[in-house]
């Protein structure tokens, strides 16, 4: 039986600071890990203190994006090849936001989640950080009057 994941991002609400206060404050409260994976990916400027902060705890850390390319000329863009050497456990693809605001396609999508386009990194570098794909966003119930999208698995 596979073990859930529980996995939560922060956007752009933290900086390096804030993660370090906000890991100390949960990685000691966390589930079992035998019953719970939990998962905290942050952007790419926080993965440094988040992944140092974690160390040593059950608290799993990934990163929120990464390009479909190992390296080369794309600004601002996360290298899965890094992100293994830096020993990300996991890195979220196909966020609703990530679609929506940026106009990522399936085709881009894909392309990020086939291992071909990947294993240049898992070649130089050894094992690759796991991809998970959120779930389409749905409505809360209407009754709700402080009704939101949320991920719904």
């Amino acid at each position: 039986m596979r073990t859930p994941i529980i996995a939560g991002n922060w956007k752009l609400h933290m900086n390096p600071e804030q993660t370090i206060e906000f890991v100390n404050a949960v990685k000691g409260k966390l589930p079992d890990p035998s019953k719970v994976e939990s998962v905290i990916a942050a952007p790419a400027v926080d993965l440094y203190v988040l992944k140092k902060t974690a160390e040593g705890s059950n608290l799993h850390t990934g990163a929120e994006n990464a390009y479909f390319e190992v390296e080369g000329a794309f600004t601002g863009e996360t290298s899965p090849k890094v992100l293994n050497e830096m020993g990300i456990d996991y890195c979220i693809i196909g966020h609703s936001e990530r679609r929506g605001y940026f106009h990522e396609t399936d085709e881009d999508i894909n392309k990020k989640a086939q291992d071909d386009e990947l294993n240049k990194a898992e070649e130089e570098i050894g094992e690759k950080p796991r991809k998970f794909i959120p779930v389409p966003k749905v409505k809360k119930e209407q009754n709700n009057e402080n009704s939101d999208d949320t991920e719904k698995a």
